[in-house]
Formats: structure tokens, C-alpha cells, sequence
């Protein structure tokens, strides 16, 4: 069970900001300040069982842009659990109208949520939301910039050869938690199976803009569990079967990656973004 921390919900936002956490009290930091000053969203922080001096509590934040809210588990159930703990709390306690999601250490442009909140407000057809990501290391030296396509067609047919929106990077309208939350059963790709069911019924979007800042490091759970990654991607491919190039260009594409090492993959992952910029 998570075990609530602080709680005193007043409720002003529209937006909640959706943060799992696990033993980067430093990365969760830099990840609320990066939030503009005139943004308004509450942020709920769900702790997966970190280590004792690695919780956050709430009086470890200056955060004005809305109500923090932070909740614990006493131990690591995986972040698709935490994540569902989180839509959970904000579906049955709550009626926030949209959720973001960020990682800890991931940093946000400043107006990120207003932009973000106003195109939902504005597009009443779209229920989920991205952006283009620019990718930084540990000192936040930038490294390349992850295009996304942009309109829903694209988006669609793009899943099948990579992911159309970088988790760190979206908002949804609460209304596709309604019947499911994070799907549990394709482990670390909990994110890919999600925007597969939300493109298959719902309209989706992407800004033509950065709106978002991610990091690269070898101890992210897309780096350490890769291959996991990769095996139930093409799981979620061959569910969402469909007989055209994008499919088959896609499926061959994870089998090559199975096969080469990670360290490969992100030499010629640089080296493409870097020239195609």
C-alpha cells in the first residue's frame, strides 16, 4: 500500500503532474524547479520504496505553482505500479481534466503545461498530447534532439517503427484512464502499450517544438532493461498486426537491435540525430 504524505488537496489546477521516483532525490529537484513559475499544475510524486534518505518530503520543496502531493510505498513494486498508484489517486480522489507525466531528472521548458493545457482546451478531439525532446547527459550538455511526428496518421503508422511520443514529454485527458490504466503485463514498456491503446480510439497530437529536456544515463531503466524492452515491443507490434511497410520495416528493424549491442545502438543513435538536425 502507498502511504499518503502531507495531504491537503485545495484542488485551483486543472493539471496534475504525474512523477514516479526511485532512490534520484537530486534529479526529482531539478525536475520540480524546471517547472515555469507561472505554470498551473499540481505535482503528485509517487516514491517506489526508495531508501530512507532518498524520500521526499514535502517540506524539501518550495513548489507555488500548485498543491504537492507525495505518496510512499515501503517497497519497489516497478514504475508501471507506481505509475497506476498515481492514476488511481487521481481518478478516485480527485477530477483533475488532464495529466502529465515527467521522470525524475527530466527538466521542462517554462511554459510547457500552459501550452500543453491550452491545445487540449482548444482541441476537443485530442485526448493525448507530446512533444519533440531534446536529450542531455549527466551535465546537461545536450546531445541530440528526438523528432516526433507531429499529426495522428503519422503518429500512428510511426509506432511501428519507433515510439511517437517520449513518455517524459505528454499530457492526456484524464477520460482514457476511465477503463484501464498502464497496462502491467509488457514490463519497462508499460508507456508504449499505453499510446497503442489510446492512438487505437482516440485522436493524438504532437507540438512542433521542444517542450521537454531528457537524460541520458546508463542506469535508466531504457538502457539496463533494453532487450526487455525491445522483446515486448515487438510483442505490442505483432497485437497491433497491420499489413503495410511500417509494420514490417518495423518488426525487422527491433529483430536487428535485438542483436547489436546498446553501446552500438547509441554511437549510431548520436551520429544520425546529429547529422539529420
Amino acid at each position: 500500500m502507498f502511504d499518503m504524505i502531507n495531504e491537503t488537496i485545495l484542488m485551483k489546477n486543472k493539471s496534475v503532474l504525474l512523477i514516479p521516483h526511485y532512490n534520484n532525490l537530486i534529479g526529482l529537484k531539478k525536475s520540480i524547479y524546471s517547472i515555469g513559475a507561472n505554470e498551473k499544475i499540481d505535482v503528485l510524486i509517487i516514491d517506489d520504496g526508495s531508501v530512507a534518505e532518498q524520500i521526499p518530503n514535502k517540506e524539501s520543496f518550495e513548489y507555488t505553482s500548485g498543491e504537492l502531493i507525495i505518496l510512499k510505498s515501503n517497497t519497489n513494486k516497478g514504475i508501471e505500479n507506481a505509475l497506476n498508484i498515481g492514476i488511481e489517486y487521481i481518478m478516485h480522489k480527485n477530477h483533475y481534466k488532464y495529466i502529465a507525466r515527467l521522470d525524475a531528472g527530466d527538466i521542462c521548458k517554462d511554459d510547457r503545461f500552459y501550452k500543453q493545457e491550452k491545445f487540449l482546451e482548444n482541441n476537443k478531439d485530442i485526448y493525448l498530447i507530446g512533444s519533440h525532446v531534446d536529450f542531455i547527459d549527466n551535465t546537461g550538455k545536450y546531445k541530440y534532439t528526438y523528432k516526433v511526428p507531429l499529426h495522428h496518421k503519422k503518429i500512428k503508422r510511426n509506432m511501428f517503427l519507433k515510439n511517437s511520443f517520449i513518455h517524459s514529454s505528454v499530457m492526456y485527458k484524464t477520460d482514457v484512464f476511465n477503463l484501464e490504466y498502464y497496462p502491467v503485463k509488457y514490463k519497462y514498456t508499460e508507456d508504449y502499450a499505453l499510446f497503442y491503446r489510446i492512438i487505437n480510439n482516440h485522436t493524438t497530437a504532437n507540438f512542433d517544438e521542444v517542450l521537454t529536456s531528457t537524460e541520458l544515463s546508463k542506469t535508466s531503466i531504457s538502457y539496463k532493461k533494453r532487450r526487455i524492452q525491445l522483446i515486448n515491443r515487438l510483442r505490442l507490434s505483432l497485437k497491433n498486426i497491420s499489413f503495410n511497410p511500417y509494420f514490417f520495416y518495423g518488426t525487422i528493424r527491433i529483430l536487428i537491435l535485438l542483436i547489436v549491442p546498446n553501446s552500438v545502438n547509441q554511437f549510431f543513435k548520436l551520429k544520425y540525430y546529429n547529422i539529420s538536425q
